[in-house]
């Protein structure tokens, strides 16, 4: 059976793990094997299968694509203060390339990835003029808590 995006097939008596991303770790493997073995004895809900699944379904990176066109001034006049409040929160952390940058118009490509420890994130956020990237940002104490429902004034 297929756990995930994994595919395990055998070969010579022992199981393989093939998957796009990065090598699994010493502990994620024994849990993966484990639940092989207890799936194939009929236990299909073990507590390393639980393990497993959790490893590999654990959010670590996310991509955003923005594409706008005849966005409202307001809207435009908020974005721009989200991006300078966000440089200005990481400026220690924050890289920006803005010479010969010509990415795509009316667009906004943002990535947030985990670290394999997840206590570290990366972000980068690339606009039509500019590339900018934050790193190492701590995930357990984040310098932004942003409640976008207040800020909108979207009731619940």
């Amino acid at each position: 059976q297929n756990l995930s995006n994994a595919d395990s097939s055998e070969q010579d008596g022992e199981e393989q793990l093939t998957t796009s991303e990065e090598k699994p770790t010493h502990q994620e493997w024994n849990s993966f094997k484990t639940c092989l073995k207890d799936r194939r004895d009929g236990l299909m809900y073990s507590p390393a299968c639980r393990l497993a699944v959790e490893d590999r379904s654990l959010l670590r990176q996310l991509d955003i694509d923005i594409v706008h066109l005849n966005l409202p001034s307001w809207m435009e006049g908020l974005a721009t203060s989200l991006q300078r409040y966000m440089y200005f929160t990481f400026f220690d952390r924050l890289s920006v390339d803005d010479i010969d940058v010509r990415n795509e118009e009316n667009r906004v490509r943002i990535q947030v990835a985990l670290n394999k420890n997840q206590d570290h994130l990366n972000v980068s956020i690339n606009t039509t003029n500019e590339n900018a990237q934050i790193s190492h940002i701590p995930t357990h104490q984040p310098k932004i808590k942003m409640d976008f429902f207040s800020l909108l004034n979207i009731p619940l």
